[in-house]
Formats: structure tokens, sequence, C-alpha cells
């Protein structure tokens, strides 16, 4: 949700974002995880395997109910500033066509796509996350210097 809160929280005053594997739409979220509906309401929350490394991570129910609620397309189309979005190439929970759609509608002429090969969603790879880090790092340095 870091990035959603970055687009909800957008003002003037931020010279630039970046994005590391941002869920653009999080109505395509929370229908993913509709047919759990019952299970979220027992437990509060859901356990679901990684199809990239087959870890299992928890999702809470405030998520999902986060997920059904918010739209941040108003936001997104606030956005005057240049954006990294970093989108990882094996992403299970932001899907990667509609994510290029998405970012399309970002309304600024210098964002920047960069899709991570062999990524996850979390970048949890050593090397790969050393990639994202110094990828932001060249970004901050450029907007912010």
């Amino acid at each position: 949700m870091g990035a959603t809160v970055a687009i909800v929280g957008y003002n003037s005053k931020i010279k630039t974002l970046v994005l590391w594997s941002p869920l653009l739409n999080t109505k395509i979220q929370y229908e993913r995880y509709k047919e759990f509906e019952e299970e979220f309401k027992r437990k509060e929350f859901v356990i679901r395997k990684r199809k990239i490394d087959d870890k299992k991570v928890r999702v809470g129910y405030g998520l999902y109910k986060e997920w059904k609620n918010l739209n941040i397309v108003p936001f997104r189309e606030t956005i005057n500033c240049p954006v990294l979005a970093i989108i990882a190439e094996k992403d299970e929970l932001c899907n990667q066509k509609r994510n290029l759609e998405m970012f399309k509608l970002i309304p600024n002429h210098k964002n920047k796509l960069v899709i991570v090969a062999n990524a996850d969603h979390d970048f949890l790879n050593a090397e790969i996350a050393s990639k994202v880090i110094e990828l932001t790092r060249k970004w901050l340095r450029k907007w912010l210097e």
C-alpha cells in the first residue's frame, strides 16, 4: 500500500515520487480476493502462498476492505511531478499490464517506468533489491539535487 499512500498523500510541494510495485487500481485487488470474504470475516485474515517461492503471506481483512473502498484514480490524476514506477516482472499482486495502462494516466511527460526482470512484488532477492535501491537513488539525485 506504500505507493497508494504516496499517491493519495501527494501535494504540490512534492518534487518527485518513486513507486515500488504500485497497486494503481485497488478495485482489481479487491475483486481478486473477494472469493475469500467469508474466511476474512471468520478469521480477520487469509493466508495465501506466493507462486514465485511458495512462501506464505498473510492478508488482513482491514487491507481487503481498504481495497474495496479506496479509489485512487482522482488522486492519481492530480500528480504533477516526475514519477518513477518500479514494477516487478513476476509481481503476483500488481498486474503488470494493468499497471502499465494505469501508469500512463499519471499526467506528466517526465515519468519513467522500469520493469525489473525476475523480481517479485517485494523485491526480496538481495541482488534485485540492490538494483531497485540504486534506481531509486539515481532518480532522487536527478530530481532533488
